[in-house]
């Protein structure tokens, strides 16, 4: 996102610049005509749409032994993301079903291991507390 739109979205210590994310979110919006801008990362997700509304959601809280990869996590996000906009679901729930899956694909060292049924996805939402959101909105 921050390459994409030529602004840097992490300080110097690694650290995400939420309010630059926003802006960084705010560029890719422009460069067409777009119904979501959605942006994923290790803190959490960030959603602006058409309207101007901004979304932003934690990861999960995981315990630092729940994760064995993070290879395949943001396409599980996209996935989830998608098959909640597919099923008609608004963008705060297929947010946190893209968050669940990401974090089910933490828990394998492959891109699909983590994969888990729906309710078992969800589940991990309600197991695990979700962590200050990237951006505030």
């Amino acid at each position: 996102t921050g390459r994409i739109g030529g602004r840097s979205v992490r300080i110097a210590d690694g650290k995400l610049d939420g309010p630059a994310l926003a802006a960084a979110g705010e560029v890719l919006y422009r460069f067409g005509d777009m119904e979501l801008v959605a942006v994923h990362m290790a803190e959490g997700v960030y959603l602006r749409d058409r309207r101007g509304r901004q979304i932003s959601q934690g990861s999960l809280d995981v315990p630092r032994s729940f994760i064995k990869s993070s290879v395949g996590a943001g396409d599980a996000f996209c996935a989830g993301l998608l098959f909640g906009l597919h099923e008609g679901w608004d963008y705060d729930r297929a947010a946190h079903l893209g968050t669940c899956t990401a974090t089910a694909c933490l828990a394998d060292l492959t891109t699909s291991g983590g994969v888990l049924p729906l309710k078992q996805a969800l589940a991990l939402g309600k197991k695990y507390p979700e962590s200050t959101p990237p951006v505030k909105t």
